[in-house]
């Protein structure tokens, strides 16, 4: 789904919203509603409500910045607000996502008092050394300001760095507004700084299946993190914006598990940073004292851990425009590294901090302290591991010796901005002042100090930033629904005729099952002392049955578990046997009784003639064959050889078993003679020699004399 936006207008109060990016869903589950309708989830810009200032009134721009000029009073440290304010702000769609896109920031100067519009600038990327009206700080004398846009490079957004210069460091910008750093908010500083937006970052609403083995039934789940995905529903907006997550939803096949995260989880927020992405929010240039100080987020809830590098003295040489902002920090040496910090979570030494750090060729040193609970770090400029300044104490004329100040440093030049308020150009520290109350110089011509305390100007304070309250990932949780299959055996009438088997135990929606499996389909059931065999395909009272034997009207035999219960019915009847018995005419057994039917289903068709009815029998080497229909001593036989006092010949299998009987006579050798034709004349004196006209033969074969 593409981006689409739209602006809502309501009195003085502007709302642009980023409508959904993108939807993922996973195109096999089913919610209610669907996963692409947004369910209460929304991203605006967040609520600016802060009196005295407005935003950039131009809708189609996202205002990321609000500077108030002012002056802290060096003795009384009270602050005084001047009647200008700046904001800063982007054309919305050139936030992309690409941190290398370096859109266009326009800033603005607005006179408090009127609310008017005074002065207007468009900056572009590379823009140095920016020079805004000096009426924004009273046109106080000895004061000057710079600005600088210094481009992306590489991951690393580009930023904004403005510097009030004054020799006593009173005059300070307060950061109203930041919705890249909101942890610099409502902090004032003679330098600042701010990321130009860029990101596009995702909100996500997941739905997920919990871990069975970690559920208790009527207990809230405990998530693990570990839970897998069923589906989810992604919007994007801009680093900053405030969203609304989607509500929960019903999804078919499963139901929704109360879990210990549901009320404590924040379902409207800010818009998170993207996990890795690394902010250098101190550019390393001779404005920031040659320190990078690079906070990295390391979570999808936007948790960021802070690192300081001070360039280390063997690369002064070295150094070049191309250091300056980038997370390149191999001409630099590592210093501090913050723990991790939650969103919103300020940033407060849990204990006493003191540190030394060598530089990488031991020569020097940095150190750094810090109090417990302080939130800020006093870092030195580099000190001498070699090298000694020797000073004496006026109050008792010995000498204190100290670690000599590393006062080299790379050409100031070499930074857009210039030095800022770094007028020594050091690294780190801010001067290198011996610092006593008083300089004595003795008769003698020797140098003494009251109150010495060597060098403690030589460093300078720096703060930790606060993550902003990135959005948190809102999650819902869920388990398959159960269910459970069972197989029942009935009659063809739907009587039962044994317990139903469980193929399945409950088991979660979408787990396997196979009813025929071995034992699970049997071809015969006895019950009462009566067999009951598989019904082959067909219909029968209690309905139409399958190949199988199964009911059609139940479920299938393999599939799924998709509903609570899954029931397959597998159909019987009971059977009867055919038996064939074979005597002789006297009721004697001529030869044992064969099953012309085994255990067949009743009213099956069954026919003796077929095969179990032979014409001949043998037993003591005598044959025996079918009886003529007649009456015998055993009974009345029809013209089948069959006792009609037996079961008939053919017909249907019954519950009560069936016996035919055929019976038998010994086969008799068959009686022959021979027709011979004789010639004599009337006195019956022999003509001529007899002839043979048949030779032995059966009784009852045909003859003929009168042939040829």
């Amino acid at each position: 789904m593409a981006l689409s936006t739209s602006v809502l207008v309501s009195g003085n109060t502007v709302k642009y919203f980023n409508v959904i990016d993108t939807v993922k869903a996973d195109e096999n589950v089913t919610t209610t509603p669907v996963i692409t309708d947004p369910n209460n989830a929304s991203i605006a810009d967040a609520p600016f409500n802060k009196a005295g200032y407005a935003l950039d009134p131009n809708a189609s721009r996202y205002t990321f910045g609000v500077w108030q000029f002012l002056r802290t009073d060096p003795n009384t440290k009270t602050k005084t607000n001047f009647d200008y304010y700046a904001t800063l702000s982007v054309d919305r769609d050139a936030i992309t996502g690409n941190p290398g896109s370096n859109p266009k920031v326009y800033l603005r100067i607005v006179k408090k008092s009127t609310g008017a519009e005074v002065y207007t600038r468009e900056l572009n990327a590379g823009d140095s050394n920016i020079s805004l009206p000096s009426y924004i700080t009273n046109n106080a004398a000895g004061v000057t300001n710079t600005l600088t846009y210094v481009p992306a490079n590489g991951p690393t957004p580009g930023t904004l760095t403005f510097s009030l210069v004054h020799a006593n460091l009173e005059y300070e910008t307060l950061q109203v507004r930041d919705t890249e750093l909101p942890g610099n908010e409502n902090e004032d500083k003679p330098n600042v700084q701010t990321t130009v937006p860029f990101k596009k970052p995702e909100q996500i609403t997941y739905y997920r299946e919990i871990d069975e083995s970690k559920y208790t039934e009527g207990q809230p789940y405990k998530p693990t993190g570990d839970e897998e995905v069923i589906t989810k529903y992604v919007q994007n907006g801009i680093s900053g914006q405030q969203y609304n997550a989607s509500d929960n939803r019903d999804i078919e096949k499963y139901e929704r598990i109360e879990a210990t995260t549901d009320n404590n989880q924040p379902k409207t927020g800010l818009v998170k940073h993207v996990a890795g992405q690394k902010l250098v929010e101190l550019k390393g240039g001779a404005n920031h004292y040659y320190v990078k100080r690079i906070s990295e987020t390391v979570d999808s809830k936007g948790s960021t851990i802070t690192k300081f590098y001070a360039l280390d003295p063997s690369e002064v040489d070295n150094f070049n425009a191309d250091d300056i902002g980038s997370t390149d920090v191999s001409k630099y040496t590592l210093l501090y590294t913050t723990k991790v910090n939650a969103p919103g979570e300020e940033w407060k030494a849990e204990s006493n901090i003191n540190l030394r750090v060598n530089s990488k060729n031991g020569d020097y040193h940095i150190d750094i302290v810090s109090n417990a609970g302080d939130k800020s770090l006093v870092i030195t400029g580099w000190q001498s591991n070699t090298e000694k300044v020797t000073l004496i104490s006026d109050e008792d004329k010995q000498p204190r010796q100290y670690d000599k100040p590393f006062t080299k440093a790379p050409d100031a030049s070499l930074t857009p901005s210039g030095k800022g308020n770094n007028s020594w150009n050091l690294i780190a520290g801010r001067n290198a002042d011996i610092v006593a109350k008083k300089k004595v110089t003795n008769p003698d011509g020797s140098i003494s100090y009251t109150e010495l305390k060597g060098f403690t100007s030589f460093s300078n304070n720096y703060s930790v930033p606060t993550p902003p309250n990135g959005s948190t990932d809102v999650n819902y949780y869920f388990r398959k629904l159960k269910g459970e299959v069972e197989i029942t055996y009935v009659d063809d009438k739907g009587n039962k005729i044994k317990d139903p088997k469980q193929d399945t135990p409950k088991s979660p929606y979408d787990t396997p099952y196979n009813a025929d499996e071995p034992g699970e389909r049997p071809d015969t059931i006895e019950k009462d002392g009566k067999t009951y065999k598989r019904v082959p395909k067909g219909d029968y009272p209690v309905g139409k049955v399958d190949e199988k034997g199964r009911l059609v009207s139940s479920d299938p035999i393999t599939g799924k578990v998709e509903k609570p219960k899954s029931t397959i019915t597998y159909v019987y009847k009971q059977v009867g046997n055919v038996y064939v018995h074979y005597k002789d005419t006297e009721g004697n057994v001529l030869k044992a009784s064969v099953t012309d039917m085994d255990k067949e289903i009743i009213d099956s068709d069954y026919d003796t003639v077929v095969d179990n009815r032979p014409a001949e029998i043998e037993k003591d080497g005598k044959t025996y064959v079918l009886v003529p229909a007649g009456s015998y001593t055993v009974g009345e036989v029809d013209d089948q050889g069959h006792l009609k006092s037996s079961d008939p010949t053919i017909g249907k299998v019954a519950e009560k078993d069936k016996n035919v009987t055929y019976i038998y006579k010994l086969k008799e050798d068959p009686k022959e003679g021979e027709v011979v034709i004789t010639y004599v004349d009337e006195n019956g004196n022999e003509l001529k020699d007899p002839k043979q006209d048949t030779p032995k033969s059966p009784y009852d074969t045909p003859y003929d004399t009168t042939e040829e």
